[in-house]
């Protein structure tokens, strides 16, 4: 199973158009999921006794994304390079669950980290492919960012 997030590049103006309406009054912002937390606290607790050198690591970036949260949680965009590195410590942390059987590929333009988004978008919808991508264990799952030019 492969999920594939497509980035789509547009104008400039057609980027301002899709932010204003992210940011618009009613638009709900992303948070945290709690069973990520969860699940991620009972990995945590499992390398206590099946790999103790790996729960520093994880710990740490657990807490470092948490942090991340709370300061994103008061602002309506950030930088996609940002939230990429969100996702990043993300994908490090499932993959201390789901080891090699979680495979990813994030392919995005330099030009396109300054772009603005809303906080947790993209994040949420790699934990939702994470969460209901991998219920089957059994087999490898992959998860692409991609670039894709017009809508």
């Amino acid at each position: 199973m492969a999920a594939v997030i497509h980035l789509v590049a547009a104008g400039s103006s057609d980027l301002r158009t899709a932010q204003e309406a992210m940011v618009a009054p009613g638009y709900q912002k992303a948070n945290l999921s709690s069973h990520f937390l969860f699940d991620t606290l009972n990995v945590i607790r499992a390398l206590l006794y099946a790999d103790p050198g790996k729960v520093d690591h994880a710990t740490t970036s657990l807490a470092g994304l948490l942090r991340r949260s709370l300061r994103t949680a008061e602002v309506t965009l950030i930088n996609l390079g940002d939230e990429l590195e969100q996702i990043e410590v993300l994908l490090r942390l499932a993959r201390l669950r789901y080891h090699d059987r979680l495979q990813t590929h994030i392919h995005v333009p330099d030009h396109l980290l300054g772009v603005a988004v809303p906080p947790m978008l993209l994040f949420n919808l790699v934990e939702n492919a994470i969460t209901h991508g991998t219920i089957e264990f059994s087999r490898r799952q992959s998860i692409a960012f991609r670039q894709r030019f017009g809508f």
